[in-house]
């Protein structure tokens, strides 16, 4: 799920994935025509580019996760925690990958089984 939300956030706006990741840093744009912009204007858009990018985020979580989320300060912090609860730690991926790699081994297709749905379970190992 997290590597979902990275992608879409990726490519819709590149600026809100800057903020998740780096933290909401009120730099200038060096291509920007309003390089001595005031400084409150600056945070006040930096400040908006944070609940935006926030606002994105909160909407991908699933209804059922999202009290676990509640102490998120900025978008920053709740995307650590997203790749903290989805991403899951080395022995967790080791598990995961020492399963899917015992389904691979074992996979057989039943007599009865039309090849379709055979093919179906084949694509969800890979």
């Amino acid at each position: 799920m997290a590597m979902k939300m990275r992608q879409y956030i990726a490519i819709t706006d590149h600026i809100l994935w800057d903020i998740i990741t780096n933290g909401n840093q009120t730099t200038t744009d060096p291509a920007s025509p309003s390089v001595s912009a005031p400084k409150t204007s600056l945070a006040a858009n930096a400040r908006r580019n944070n609940e935006k990018a926030l606002n994105i985020l909160l909407s991908a979580i699933p209804d059922r996760h999202l009290l676990s989320f509640h102490d998120a300060v900025d978008a920053r912090s709740l995307w650590k925690a997203i790749k903290a609860r989805f991403g899951g730690n080395e022995a967790s991926k080791k598990m995961q990958k020492n399963l899917l790699k015992q389904q691979f081994e074992t996979f057989t297709i039943g007599s009865r089984e039309e090849l379709d749905s055979a093919y179906e379970r084949f694509q969800h190992i890979l």
